[in-house]
Parts: C-alpha cells; sequence; structure tokens
C-alpha cells in the first residue's frame, strides 16, 4: 500500500470536502481518504501503481478540483456545482 497527498485547488467548505471524499474513495484500491479544505489536500492510500493517481487528479479535475495552481474560470464554476452536491449529501 502506498500513501499520497494530494494538493487541489478550489476545495473551500465541508461540501467540497465530502464531494473530494466520497469521489476518491469511489477509486478500487483507495483507503483511508482524508480531505482538508484549510489545507487544500485530499489525503490517501492506494492499492496499485500510480495510475491510481493519475485517475484520481483527473477525476477531480473534471469535477472542479484540479491540482493546486492549475485551475482555470470553468474549473471553478463547475466546483461550485460539486460543493452543492457535496453539502445536500451531508444533510
Amino acid at each position: 500500500m502506498t500513501s499520497t497527498i494530494l494538493h487541489i485547488d478550489n476545495l473551500k467548505c465541508g461540501g467540497c470536502e465530502s464531494t473530494v471524499t466520497k469521489v476518491v474513495s469511489g477509486f478500487d484500491g483507495v483507503h483511508d481518504v482524508i480531505t482538508s479544505s484549510e489545507d487544500g489536500t485530499v489525503k490517501f492510500s492506494y492499492d496499485g501503481d500510480e495510475s491510481v493517481v493519475e485517475n484520481i487528479k483527473n477525476k477531480l479535475s473534471g469535477i472542479g478540483y484540479p491540482p493546486q495552481g492549475t485551475s482555470n474560470t470553468l474549473q471553478k464554476a463547475v466546483s461550485y456545482v460539486s460543493c452543492a452536491k457535496g453539502k445536500i449529501a451531508n444533510m
């Protein structure tokens, strides 16, 4: 098992944390997901090769949470929708 920390953009609140945690936890072989809007990070452990991390980065970028420093206007807008979904899921 390997552990990693991804620094991501647009991680603003508990709704964002919920969405990111759910998405990352949905990947096969991923364990121990901890998302922090305060730090702008998602930490997790995974079984398998580095392609798992690349697949997670791609998925997070698609829902508005790209690697730190790479966000564009569209991704920021998409992150608000993803955040809202996370807030609703926590109700």
